[in-house]
């Protein structure tokens, strides 16, 4: 089994990053998933002897051994019984901080983040339950696994979720990294309803009705097959894996707020409305930027008595460490000042070679004549990439963002919480 979850995900799998997994709120990741107290085993199956307890709650020596070997399941190695210690105390400070917050996760929102779980190895839930039993790992052990992830994945986006903005100059920066090279990816289902003449009303009566009643994959793919005109119908209104980037934008803030199984909608289309059932998130890599922009800025300024280009260079240096700043210091000074983005090889041989040495931020003198001295700065680079890559781009910062958030508010509430090893 082992050897095959290797094969479907890609390579054995840590603990931290199937906890990862569910957690991380991709992207925007951010589930509003409820929780359920965890389920007990069946009479005789366990010792009740607390192993270790959490704020008084009780973690039991069964516990800890189905998770080592649920971990040893999805191929990982080392210290099994610490990592699963770890992963079970850190399960009941987020099951505590989803009570504070009044979260629930009910019977549909459980069952559909097992699916979406599980299609991360490319198998239904019912290949995964033969692979437990063979692991000898109980259904409820996996069912409290994912129970409070998701948990922690909708306090994580309660708490930091509306704060959390991404600018566009981190966007920038990140297209501008070669090491970031990422994109979110996002899984729906849809029905696509189109108006006919007079209909208008009748049609977003009956997406109403839908969006009230569908619950499961089961229900959405059903009322696909009848309702939905798209060609998706014929399965289910199953969608392939697109970027997120692609979708309209107040659609792609609710994908990053939705959980697995949600509908999303009724939205209005041209001539249609339309109904989505979110699947999942992933990363993805996306392939770099072919071309490559500078900001960059260009000042020709007036020399003093006596000084010199590189003297009003160095001087300079101590005063500007921005665009902004060289546009306002070179006012001041009656000066010239251009701000440029272009490629390259549209550039002036003379800027190009001197902007390829330099930092953004940096500043060099390109020529000085007749008592006056040009100088450019490199203000930034800027990657040639389309408003979907951008959007991408911004929806995994997001993401990033709130996990990181969520590690730091987790390691808060572990040094806080009084845990008691047997």
């Amino acid at each position: 089994m082992r050897a095959r979850l290797r094969r479907r995900s890609g390579g054995a799998r840590s603990e931290g990053a199937a906890r990862r997994g569910l957690r991380a709120l991709l992207c925007a990741l951010a589930l509003t998933v409820p929780m359920l107290p965890a389920l007990a085993p069946a009479a005789g199956a366990e010792s009740v002897t607390a192993a270790i307890r959490v704020n008084e709650r009780a973690i039991t020596e069964w516990e800890i051994t189905q998770r080592m070997a649920f971990l040893k399941l999805l191929g990982q190695g080392g210290d099994l019984r610490r990592q699963a210690e770890e992963a079970l105390i850190e399960d009941r400070l987020a099951e505590d901080a989803a009570a504070a917050l009044g979260i629930q996760v009910s019977e549909e929102e459980i069952a559909a983040g097992m699916e979406e779980y599980v299609g991360r190895f490319n198998l239904t839930l019912d290949q995964f339950r033969d692979q437990l039993a063979a692991a000898g790992v109980a259904e409820t052990s996996f069912r409290d696994f994912i129970a409070a992830g998701l948990a922690w994945r909708k306090v994580v986006q309660t708490r930091f979720g509306p704060r959390v903005r991404i600018s566009d100059a981190e966007v920038d920066a990140a297209l501008a990294d070669p090491a970031s090279g990422a994109a979110v990816e996002v899984r729906l289902a849809e029905i696509i309803l189109p108006f006919a003449p007079g209909s208008e009303q009748s049609t977003r009566a009956l997406a109403a009705d839908l969006a009230r009643s569908l619950r499961s994959a089961e229900d959405f793919a059903n009322a696909a097959a009848v309702y939905s005109a798209s060609p998706s119908r014929a399965n289910g209104g199953q969608l392939d894996w697109l970027p997120i980037g692609r979708l309209p934008p107040d659609l792609a803030r609710q994908v990053l707020g939705a959980r697995p199984g949600q509908v999303l909608g009724p939205i209005e289309l041209p001539g249609a409305v339309a109904l989505f059932q979110f699947r999942g998130l992933r990363e993805a890599r996306r392939a770099p930027a072919r071309k490559l922009a500078l900001d960059y800025a260009v000042a020709d300024w007036p020399l003093g008595k006596g000084e010199s280009g590189a003297g009003l260079r160095r001087r300079l240096v101590d005063l500007v460490d921005r665009c902004h700043d060289l546009q306002a210091e070179t006012g001041r000074a009656g000066g010239r000042f251009e701000r440029r983005t272009e490629p390259p090889g549209r550039i002036p041989a003379p800027l190009r070679k001197a902007l390829g040495r330099l930092d953004p931020g940096e500043l060099a003198l390109v020529a000085e004549e007749g008592g006056r001295a040009r100088l450019v700065m490199l203000c930034g680079r800027k990657a040639e990439v389309s408003a979907e890559e951008r959007e991408q781009t911004r929806q995994l910062l997001f993401a990033r963002r709130l996990e990181a958030l969520g590690n730091s508010y987790m390691a808060t509430l572990k040094a806080d919480a009084r845990i008691i090893r047997r």
